[in-house]
């Protein structure tokens, strides 16, 4: 390696202030291209040629990283770009200089955190020039105290990097310290510099520092502490130093500048738009009525002068009305803080899955329709059509309100209510944005309800979501929104019409093998709330994109249903992986098949009730629907032989009345016959389900095993970019952090599953997991 820095290189540190001999302390040094992409294992373009800075250990000595600032970066948009470049793979390190070890400890030497490797030395060398001990510490950019802190377990099993602060926090003593934080003087105008700042200032004082703001003045040729050195003298860096002050509260037009509304111009964009007014919320998170009331006008000012329509009513969706004017259902619903860094959306998605599952037992296809709802719940506005999802059983205790509250964690300004009439229903949504999570409806919205059912129709399309009514003394026409993600949970079935709109999802009965974990709100709260917050983040960086696409929908969906499920496709394939594959399943088993009536409850009682000794006492694999039939004809006060109007029993009407409880006649060979007839498998499910039967063949074939410890197959094998930051999934004997699911059909086994698949399969059903 070229050691030996060139004559050039020298006297540009040396008009920063930073002698010879401390560059040989640091071992700073002059890399040719070559030597740069083998010491960094880079394959970036252009010339690489430039000065390394390494990073020691401070107690060690040893080199942990380094940092290659290029001599000559791309240029875009008039500003260098990649001037700087580290290693490739190695994490982030605090920059410390020659005889830094010494000052780690001691509280009363005053740290000043920078930026650049430039800035640490100069004010090292400052500072020895004036006997004045300082601890100058570099970040290696205004987000460089964040990185890569350690490996966690994604809800795959997956090993996946980590992020949060830097390991090297841990090498100062931070408790009463007084500290600086000096960034570069782009810091004044770049909301993401200041941001920075703000982040690490409030890590510090977490820590314990006492910590002020440096501002760098701007001028020309001054960017960092070092310019100013350079440029100035050590004493203007010393009075900078000194004039720095405590953590101001930003100012209004700060706060409208970090959260992107004064840049906005007409045309404006609404995604940006929403983006930046949820920013705004966010910052002003716990700030006082004064604050938020100054917040709010100058907020409202703001969209009025870039020709937004509705200025006032999108900011107080935003920020909550004002306290004066809040009727008393004002925190009806909450806003959620979108995750501060982008986050990997199928590994969020796994993870809901997860937790889904801890609670609630549902099919595979079941699963992945719901998270797929859930996530456009939260990017409604980037389709045209917001499918329903009907959350039905053909008896109660199937866990439809336990699903509707694990949804109801996950989902945005979630509403879970057990009722509605017409006129509160338009007004809710109208006024409050709300995803509906609305429960027992087979009580409240009948078919005689034909206005409150066509509210609830009305909302399928957003073309279509409107209604107009007379409002006040004055009768005054207006209209109003019925555009909002719905869940609507019933026993038994929907209205047709309202049925054509959703994605149905059939609940069964748990079997006493399968094991949920009882729900309690707080903890369920506590695990869904990072959970909710990626969900915000991934739906705001991809509204574009999902408004965009243009999803390839199966064949074999209607037309409704194909409108229904194009927002749920257009998710799965933005999310990629096994997600398009498995959405595409999903709506095939969900909605590519004819309707099935839910039919009467208290005759389908009866009927598994009956059947019992048939299914019992058979020994054989399928029983033929003759069987059946003869066998509920001939049994003694009993409705089946005059089922209807003095008829029996039919096969059709047979197959409606089992058909909520996936048991379905299906063609079976029975030795050189083919049959038609029922699986006792699926019957014996049934009956365990909802008659409690422990008899005969049903004791001995139950399974046991928990609805947690299915067979571990992820949806997606996620491959993580290491820059995107995800939560740690903390596991328990309740929470296995892996999502179990079964393979689909192998296309290189002529579209059949292989025995494993097979067998893992029937262990998946029998199990009741994902």
């Amino acid at each position: 390696m070229s050691d030996s820095l060139r004559p050039a290189d020298i006297e540009m540190h040396h008009r920063l202030g930073i002698p010879v001999d401390l560059l040989g302390l640091a071992k700073v040094r002059r890399v040719t291209d070559l030597e740069a992409r083998e010491l960094l294992s880079s394959k970036h373009p252009g010339d690489l040629a430039g000065i390394v800075y390494p990073y020691p250990n401070p107690d060690s000595g040893q080199l942990v990283n380094c940092r290659l600032r290029r001599d000559r970066p791309e240029i875009e948009d008039g500003k260098p770009k990649a001037k700087y470049l580290s290693a490739y793979g190695d994490r982030r390190h605090f920059y410390f200089a020659p005889g830094a070890t010494a000052l780690l400890a001691h509280t009363s030497v005053l740290v000043v955190k920078v930026e650049s490797e430039k800035a640490v030395l100069a004010i090292t060398a400052a500072a020895a020039r004036a006997d004045r001990p300082i601890l100058a510490i570099g970040t290696g950019g205004c987000w460089g105290w964040r990185g890569v802190v350690g490996k966690a377990t994604s809800a795959d099993g997956a090993r996946v990097d980590e992020k949060g602060p830097l390991p090297d926090f841990d090498r100062v003593a931070w408790k009463g310290r007084d500290v600086v934080i000096l960034f570069d003087a782009n810091a004044r105008t770049n909301a993401k510099v200041r941001a920075a700042r703000r982040a690490l200032a409030a890590e510090l004082t977490d820590r314990g520092a006492k910590v002020r703001i440096g501002e760098l003045p701007v001028e020309a040729d001054v960017n960092g502490p070092d310019d100013l050195i350079g440029k100035r003298g050590d004493a203007a860096l010393f009075a900078l130093v000194d004039a720095a002050v405590p953590v101001q509260p930003e100012t209004v037009n700060e706060l409208l500048e970090d959260a992107g509304l004064l840049a906005l111009t007409a045309p404006v964009n609404l995604h940006a738009l929403e983006q930046g007014l949820r920013e705004l919320a966010g910052r002003l998170r716990g700030a006082d009525a004064l604050r938020r009331a100054t917040a709010r006008a100058a907020a409202i000012a703001r969209l009025k002068a870039a020709g937004v329509e509705g200025p006032v009513r999108l900011v107080d969706s935003a920020l909550g009305t004002p306290e004066s004017e809040a009727p008393a259902s004002a925190a009806i619903v909450q806003d959620t803080e979108a995750w501060p860094e982008p986050v990997n959306g199928a590994a969020v998605l796994n993870e809901a899955l997860a937790l889904v599952a801890k609670y609630v037992v549902l099919t595979r296809h079941q699963a992945v329709a719901c998270i797929l709802w859930l996530v456009h719940a939260f990017a409604i506005n980037a389709g045209d059509h917001s499918p329903i999802l009907a959350v039905l059983s053909p008896l109660k205790r199937c866990g439809k309100s336990t699903l509707l509250s694990v949804l109801s964690a996950l989902a945005d300004r979630a509403l879970h209510a057990a009722n509605a009439t017409t006129a509160v229903l338009f007004r809710i949504i109208e006024n409050h944005h709300p995803t509906l999570m609305l429960d027992e409806a087979d009580t409240w919205l009948h078919d005689d309800k034909a206005e409150l059912r066509g509210i609830v129709n009305s909302g399928w399309s957003r073309r279509g979501a409107v209604v107009l009514r007379c409002e006040g003394d004055d009768n005054e026409t207006k209209t109003f929104s019925t555009w909002a993600p719905k869940v609507i949970a019933a026993i038994g079935r929907l209205p047709d019409t309202i049925k054509d709109r959703s994605v149905v999802l059939q609940l069964r009965r748990k079997t006493p093998a399968e094991k949920t974990t009882p729900l309690r709100s707080r903890t369920l709260d506590n695990e869904a709330l990072d959970l909710r917050r990626q969900l915000r983040r991934w739906a705001n960086d991809h509204l574009d994109l999902l408004a965009a696409s243009d999803p390839a929908i199966p064949d074999e969906l209607n037309d409704r249903a194909a409108d229904s499920w194009r927002p749920l496709l257009a998710i799965a394939d933005v999310i990629g992986g096994a997600w398009p594959t498995q959405a595409r399943a999903a709506s095939l088993a969900l909605s590519g098949q004819p309707d099935d009536d839910a039919g009467d409850e208290s005759i389908a009682v009866q009927l598994l009730g009956d059947i019992v000794a048939l299914v019992a006492d058979t020994d054989d694999e399928v029983i033929e629907t003759s069987v059946f039939l003869k066998f509920l004809h001939e049994l003694p006060d009993r409705p089946w032989a005059d089922y209807r109007h003095g008829k029996p029993i039919n096969g059709h009407q047979l197959a409606r009345t089992l058909a909520p409880f996936d048991a379905r006649p299906r063609k079976a060979r029975v030795g050189a016959r083919t049959v038609r007839g029922y699986p006792v498998s699926d019957l014996q499910d049934a009956l365990r389900r909802y008659t409690g039967s422990g008899q005969g063949r049903f004791r001995s074939e139950q399974v046991e095993q928990s609805n947690e410890y299915g067979p571990k197959v992820p949806i997606s094998e996620v491959e993580q970019d290491a820059d995107v930051p995800l939560r740690k999934i903390d596991l328990s004997p309740m929470n296995t952090g892996s999502v179990p699911l079964v393979p689909l059909p192998n296309p290189d086994h002529g579209g059949h599953e292989p025995a494993e698949a097979k067998d893992a399969a029937l262990d998946f059903r029998e199990a009741g997991v994902l």
